[in-house]
């Protein structure tokens, strides 16, 4: 029977070991990749949007340049803000599973309206309609594809809503069975061991961090195109900081805890 009651201990003190482990990664990525309010400083802190602008604009002359138009045409047709409107509301869909759309209306109006002035000002007249239509959507076109960047980003934003949602409820239902099975182990076995889950759970992290993340060079990889590649860098360079703290807390606390429980032995002797 003490043999069984001993068994049982250890195993609960596994589990809770596992338990911690998840629960601190999870922990990681609800306040960097998986939390949309950071994903927006992040893009901010980066000048996505200003990136953006003139990325936009670039491609846009170029395009002009060869149609043999004046590059007044592409005047105003944005703003940076605009910019910046228009991707915090997809980022907002996009973390909700709502359906990610760039709304070309205003742009549109002011496409034609540039177009039009300019036609009138050069006082030329335009003979092929088709033609002229097919130059707008170009325009438009190379407008959307540089804010969605790529289209299977629209498509993952369904499976990332509900991938979130079962994070979030992942990482109650663990904190919920951590504290469960430390009271267990506290009132039942009379024991006090939270030290032994913590510290195997960072080494576990630690382990993690210097196989796989130590080893990754985050700042030579390259997603798309540089802002873009900015962005990401940034949060995965978070993901590998915070990773680190983390281990560098839960370890610290640790051993401070150790110290004082030294401490107050010595003073009782």
């Amino acid at each position: 029977m003490k043999n069984k009651k001993i068994l049982l201990y250890y195993m609960l003190e596994f589990i809770l070991t596992i338990c911690i482990f998840i629960t601190i990664i999870l922990f990681i990525l609800k306040f960097t990749i998986l939390d949309k309010t950071y994903v927006k400083k992040v893009l901010k802190n980066n000048n996505y949007y200003h990136e953006l602008y003139l990325d936009i604009n670039n491609d846009l002359e170029n395009y002009i340049m060869q149609s043999g138009f004046d590059l007044t045409i592409v005047d105003n047709l944005f703003t940076e803000f605009d910019l910046e409107k228009i991707i915090h509301k997809n980022v907002d869909n996009f973390y909700k599973g709502k359906e990610i759309v760039i709304n070309t209306d205003i742009v549109k109006e002011k496409l034609d309206d540039n177009i039009n002035n300019y036609l009138e000002s050069s006082n030329i007249k335009i003979t092929d309609e088709e033609a002229l239509n097919l130059f707008k959507d170009e325009i438009i076109k190379i407008y959307k594809e540089r804010i969605i960047i790529n289209d299977k980003l629209i498509k993952l934003s369904n499976y990332f809503n509900q991938i979130n949602k079962l994070i979030n409820i992942a990482f109650i239902v663990l904190v919920i069975i951590d504290i469960i099975l430390y009271l267990i182990i506290k009132f039942i076995f009379k024991k006090i061991t939270l030290s032994i889950p913590v510290l195997t759970s960072m080494f576990l992290l630690m382990f993690g961090y210097f196989l796989i993340i130590g080893k990754i060079n985050i700042n030579n990889i390259v997603f798309w195109n540089n802002y873009v590649s900015k962005v990401i860098i940034d949060i995965l360079l978070n993901i590998k900081n915070t990773t680190k703290y983390v281990i560098i807390i839960g370890v610290g606390l640790e051993i401070l805890k150790l110290l004082i429980i030294l401490f107050r032995k010595s003073r009782k002797i």
